[in-house]
């Protein structure tokens, strides 16, 4: 609902004899446009023309506000400089000498939900994953066939800035505590990093975990936990009591598989 403001610190390196625009846009996480504006430098006040090497200068973009159906996550700032008139004709884009593009992409930005969220989980949940995350709640069926996937909803609250980005992990475990399925990775696949999540802000984070054909039928239990992806250590996870979990996991409600459906 507001306009972004982007900074961009210039340098020529050599003299020009164009006249160029600069393309300043800020992408989703999907990759769609959020918002962005084409613009002179210093507003058509200082073209390039006149630029002469070796003197710096500080340049603001204001870009109209995000679009209302952007993807909330992490975005990323992309910059392309053109001839003027001639937008299908962008300069080049090399660093340490090699060429990687027409589009340079310096930086990353926060696209924050348009509303808060409303959590409305099936069960609910205390656990605290040190003091920085809450798991308030989940969704999971009762039943799943074999070979199948298995939808899992996890609302998480952020108690504090998070300060890095951590995994998920969701794990199948048969009766016998034996690991049966499994899917690792970071929330919302990626696109919502708990680096980027705010005090107070809340998340809805969809997963599916893909079931083996050969799974047989019986009861499962499901465990989750957060852990750090560069050093694999498990973020302490702790009960609503201050007891901490065996191996810094919770324990969902459990779900019973059955066969796959009869061909017919």
């Amino acid at each position: 609902g507001r306009p972004v403001e982007v900074t961009l610190y210039w340098d020529g390196i050599r003299p020009m004899t164009d006249s160029y625009i600069v393309a300043a846009r800020i992408l989703d996480p999907a990759g769609q446009v959020a918002t962005g504006v084409d613009s002179l430098p210093a507003g058509g006040r200082y073209s390039t023309v006149v630029w002469e090497p070796g003197r710096p200068f500080r340049d603001v973009y204001t870009l109209p506000p995000v679009s209302a159906d952007a993807v909330p996550g992490l975005g990323n700032l992309l910059v392309i400089v053109y001839p003027r008139g001639e937008p299908d004709k962008p300069l080049d884009v090399t660093r340490d000498g090699v060429l990687i593009g027409h589009e340079a992409y310096p930086g990353t930005i926060k696209i924050s939900p348009p509303v808060a969220v409303r959590f409305e989980p099936q069960h609910q949940s205390a656990a605290v994953f040190d003091d920085r995350i809450w798991l308030a709640g989940y969704d999971v069926p009762e039943t799943a066939r074999s070979g199948d996937t298995l939808p899992l909803t996890l609302y998480w609250e952020a108690i504090a800035p998070i300060g890095g980005d951590y995994t998920v992990f969701v794990h199948l475990v048969n009766e016998a505590g034996e690991l049966v399925a499994q899917s690792d990775g970071p929330p919302r696949a990626g696109a919502y990093p708990t680096g980027i999540w705010s005090a107070g802000e809340q998340v809805v984070d969809e997963r599916v975990l893909a079931l083996p054909p050969d799974l047989l039928p019986g009861d499962y239990a499901i465990l989750i936990g957060l852990y750090d992806p560069a050093t694999g250590a498990r973020l302490p996870v702790y009960d609503a009591d201050g007891t901490r979990r065996p191996d810094d996991a919770i324990e969902l409600a459990g779900v019973g598989i059955v066969p796959p459906a009869a061909e017919d």
